[in-house]
Parts: C-alpha cells; structure tokens; sequence
C-alpha cells in the first residue's frame, strides 16, 4: 500500500541522487567535499546577484502583498478558522524557519564577519568597524528579509491548496501561471526538486545541530566527538521529530514547538539579564540604525568588485 503512494519521477531521481551522494562521501570524503565546495563557490560565483535581487524582491513583494488588498484574504476560505493560537503558530514558525541556526549561525556568523569582513569595506579584522559590520550583517541576515523568503512560496502554496482545492504538491504552486496542461507536464519535476532541496536542507539543519549538542556534550562528559557520541545524539534527534510529528500539528509539533520558543526565550533572557546588558542594547540600537541606514546597499552587495564572498541572505552563503 505504501509502495503505490509513491510517485516514481519525483521519489527515485531524488533518492538515487543522495545515495550516491552518500556512497561518493564514504568512498573518497576529501574528493567529494571538493567537488561539493568546487559546485558551491561556482554557484555563488555566478548567481550571487540573483540571490541578492531575489530576496529583495520577495521582501518587497511581501510588503506590497501585505498592504494591499490580497493580504486581506483568508487561507482556507471566509468561513476558516484558526487552528491554533497565535501563540503556537509563532513557536512553530520560529522553529522551523531559525531551528537550530540560530544557536550556532547567529554565533558563527558575526564571529566570522568580525575577524574576516570583507576586502571591499575597508575595514581592519577585529576593529569597532568590523564589529559594527558584524552586527548589521546579522540584521540582514535574520531579521525581515529571510522571513520573506519563506512567506511568499508559503502564501502561494497555501492559497494553492486551501483556497483553490489544487493538489497537495510543490508544483500545484505554478497552475494558475501555467495552466492545468503545462503544470502536470512540470510538476512532478519541481516535486523532485523540491524533495531534494528539502531532504538535503535537513540533512544539513541536522548534522549542524548534532555537531553542536555533541560539542556541549563533550564539554560535561570529555573526550572527543567521535562517531559514536554523534549517531547516539542524531538518533535521539530522529526520534523525537517522528515522535512530535506522528501526533499531529496540534499535539506534538505545536507543544514541543512551543516548549522549544519558551527555552529560546529564557536563554536570550538570561543572557541579557548575565550578560553585559547596557552593551547589548548599546551595540544593538547602533547596529539596527546602521542597518535601516544601508539596508538596500548591503542587501545589493554582491562582492564583484573587490571578489569578496557574497552577503546573500542565506548564513551559510559565506561559508
């Protein structure tokens, strides 16, 4: 029964294409992260402007949205109500779209922007300026801009699915630009690309957190992150998400969500209230000025002048 729910071109390109992936990783690790590396900075290379237009426009588009009277509709129809409470939709929002970046990117990052910020900004490693730049690149990087990027395929697909009736299904999205003929030619191929992009965005999501956990972990227990502390903390990983999402959106993805963005919350207040408080809203109210002041620049910024890597609104752009 579960074999007959599969669709073939989307399932098998894409799992093919990540076991091989993981088979070249175990056969020869340096050649593969090469090649991956080698694939990564020609990307960025070429298509760094598309990456910086792109999220621009999303965020405009999704101000024009919200501000017209398409951000008046309601999901699902007039008569629709909420599932859940607003409460529990930000929990989930929050920890499906920051997850665990944000407690290693948004300490990685600045870090890396403070004592490495770009040739072209003229700025000294480790300098009140680089701490400045530092700052406002975190802004750009989790504040309005991502945000928008993951609103507008949401609406899209939502409005798709709830207010139109079109199939549950990435592609179902292009129907009403394409038509109903042209979309069932296409749309088992953005499934499949969809389904890997998501598959290897988790992936990576995943190994990011179990290396962090197993970090802390190291620092309590001792010793080094070997492989077996690593598959220890990624099966427990596993097991609570198929736990939290076998009971259902209003049970267990809704609590542990919730739980997740209570913790979250606690930790940025203990580190407010123990930490040195007056500098982090000094630094933080400069930082926000500056970012509002060059928001459209450093959102434009490419590099090309001076090769420097791209600011694109992905934290792992740079890496």
């Amino acid at each position: 029964m579960l074999l007959t729910n599969i669709r073939p071109v989307v399932f098998w390109p894409t799992f093919l294409l990540l076991i091989s992936a993981l088979l070249a990783s175990y056969q020869d690790l340096d050649t593969f992260l090469t090649i991956t590396k080698s694939l990564n900075s020609a990307i960025l290379d070429n298509f760094s402007w598309l990456f910086s237009l792109g999220s621009l426009y999303l965020l405009v588009l999704a101000m024009m949205v919200y501000f017209s009277p398409l951000g008046r509709i309601r999901i699902g129809g007039d008569q629709a109500e909420p599932l859940l409470s607003r409460w529990r939709w930000f929990s989930i929002t929050l920890c499906t779209t920051l997850a665990v970046g944000v407690l290693f990117w948004t300490t990685a990052e600045p870090l890396y922007h403070l004592f490495g910020p770009p040739e072209s900004a003229g700025l000294d490693a480790g300098s009140p300026d680089a701490a400045r730049f530092a700052m406002v690149t975190m802004f750009l990087h989790w504040s309005f801009t991502p945000y928008a990027i993951y609103t507008i395929p949401s609406l899209v697909f939502a409005l798709a699915f709830y207010n139109q009736r079109k199939r549950f299904s990435i592609g179902s999205m292009i129907e009403p630009v394409l038509g109903p003929r042209l979309t069932r030619r296409f749309a088992s191929v953005i499934d499949a690309i969809a389904l890997y992009a998501l598959v290897a965005g988790m992936a990576s999501s995943l190994g990011t957190g179990a290396l962090t956990l197993a970090g802390g972990a190291g620092q309590y227990l001792g010793g080094d992150t070997s492989p077996f502390r690593l598959g220890v903390i990624i099966a427990l990983i596993v097991t609570t998400f198929v736990f939290s999402a076998a009971s259902g959106l209003k049970k267990g993805i809704a609590r542990m969500s919730a739980l997740n963005a209570w913790l979250l919350l606690f930790l940025g207040a203990f580190m407010f209230c123990f930490g040195p408080s007056i500098f982090i809203i000094s630094l933080g109210t400069e930082s926000l000025g500056l970012y509002l002041d060059t928001f459209f620049s450093r959102s434009l910024f490419t590099g090309a002048a001076a090769s420097d890597p791209c600011l694109c609104v992905t934290p792992w752009a740079w890496c």
